[in-house]
């Protein structure tokens, strides 16, 4: 695993929540245990375990829970991102994310 990611990782013990506000475009990894995922206006759980990850697609509060002890990284969006890249981000081909991510 990555020294840097698992060094600039938030843990989040079993029942611990976060609050992420207006992070349209960010990323969330999940890079051990087990984490659950809702936003605000969205009536879609997403579970992410050790090695997924998933973008928010819009602003307002998300709420990011450990399922059990995990080991996070919140990746907020480059400021270089489109505006049409974010708030569509999750229906663009993987390939597109990641050239648009890595640019």
């Amino acid at each position: 695993m990555n020294n840097d990611l698992n060094r600039a990782a938030s843990v989040l013990n079993k029942g611990q929540l976060q609050r992420i506000e207006d992070g349209q475009g960010s990323r969330v990894l999940c890079i051990s245990g087990c984490l659950w995922l809702t936003q605000q206006g969205s009536t879609r759980d997403i579970v992410l375990n050790a090695g997924d990850e998933f973008t928010l697609s819009q602003d307002g509060t998300a709420i990011v829970m450990a399922l059990s002890d995990s080991r996070w990284l919140h990746a907020e969006a480059p400021a270089h991102a489109p505006q049409a890249v974010k708030a569509y981000g999750r229906s663009l081909s993987a390939g597109v994310r990641r050239a648009l991510w890595l640019a």
